[in-house]
């Protein structure tokens, strides 16, 4: 028995010493020839290939709903030499922003660049696989849309951008770009705001600008339209006045239900309020996300917030059954089509 146990040993000894000397031609043969999934999972186990490197890429603010996250999944997909490593749905701040842009610092389009990627949510992934940087840029296509309608019509930017600003995605333009960009994004020093990932869900919600905020109207309306809402019906009602004010108090979101002591009280001012029907996928947790927690209005560290800008000014249906009872009630005859819609 001990000389086939020694024996045994013996033959497992060049065995062993062989798999580690050519653990590294095994491996970079694995990820030059097998399915992108399969190089993932060796990942946790013997390192990143050194052909595979990994780029950051992200989603903007306008593009964050679940039909275009799902053409940006769908072209990660589709391409057999890259895979999504990892992804979160995130609200950078200013600072962050700059920062991820800092080499534009000086170009004309800097301070729109910004204001527009701090608007809102933003969906940032890693990407990774061999020449992922050069890949995922062939995959997003060139800056204008436009320009990619014609010079590369599959691409992402292509099916889902709308203009040089906001075209929808963002890849790093180099390696050590993405390092950075990554770095940043996923660090765990980057103390990121996250939400849950888009997902096909209740197409419509109600904004009320309060008399207040109505010298805000543009660029409340601006903020909606950089986070792809559209506005089927507005009317202007007084809720004061209105038979069913309380109702309607108890199915806003930001009615003072909560143990929050700084959570402001919701008055309905006097004077004629404007409602915005508004259209968008997942929209009531879409604009919620926009809108903001009550008690935001007090923290600064989300200035970008409506909340935080305008407080109860502004006031919103809190979920789909909100939303069914306060369309009738506010918007009148102008929510009849909209409610031939809902589920």
């Amino acid at each position: 028995m001990a000389i086939q146990v020694k024996f045994l040993w013996g033959a497992a000894i060049p065995i062993i010493i062989s798999i580690l000397f050519l653990q590294p031609y095994i491996i970079q043969l694995a990820c030059d020839n097998i399915e992108p999934i399969c190089a993932k999972a060796l990942k946790p186990i013997f390192g990143v290939c050194s052909s595979h490197k990994s780029t950051y890429a992200m989603v903007k603010p306008g593009s964050v709903v679940h039909s275009h996250y799902q053409v940006v999944l769908s072209a990660i997909n589709q391409d057999k030499e890259i895979y999504l490593v990892r992804s979160k749905k995130v609200w950078l701040s200013e600072a962050a922003v700059k920062e991820l842009y800092a080499e534009h610092v000086s170009r004309p389009f800097y301070n729109d660049l910004v204001f527009y990627i701090a608007s809102g949510p933003v969906i940032v992934m890693e990407i990774s696989g061999k020449d992922s940087v050069v890949r995922w840029r062939s995959l997003i296509g060139p800056t204008d849309p436009s320009t990619a309608k014609i010079e590369a019509p599959l691409s992402i930017r292509s099916k889902i951008g709308f203009s040089k600003t906001m075209n929808s995605v963002h890849g790093s333009d180099s390696d050590s770009a993405a390092s950075r960009e990554l770095e940043l994004m996923f660090s765990k020093k980057s103390h990121l705001e996250t939400f849950d990932l888009p997902t096909a869900g209740f197409n419509y919600s109600l904004l009320v600008i309060q008399p207040s905020a109505l010298n805000f109207e543009k660029t409340i309306l601006k903020r909606l339209s950089l986070q792809g809402f559209t506005i089927q019906f507005n009317t202007s009602i007084s809720l004061s006045e209105h038979t069913s004010s309380k109702e309607i108090h108890q199915n806003i979101f930001y009615n003072k239900n909560s143990t929050d002591d700084s959570a402001p009280s919701v008055e309905f001012e006097k004077g004629e309020s404007l409602v915005l029907a508004l259209k968008r996928e997942d929209a009531i947790q879409g604009l919620i996300e926009l809108m903001g927690k009550h008690y935001e209005r007090h923290q600064s560290k989300n200035p970008n917030r409506l909340f935080t800008l305008y407080g109860t000014s502004l006031l919103a249906a809190k979920n789909h059954e909100s939303f069914k009872l306060l369309a009738p009630l506010l918007l009148d005859k102008g929510s009849e089509s909209i409610m031939s819609e809902l589920p």
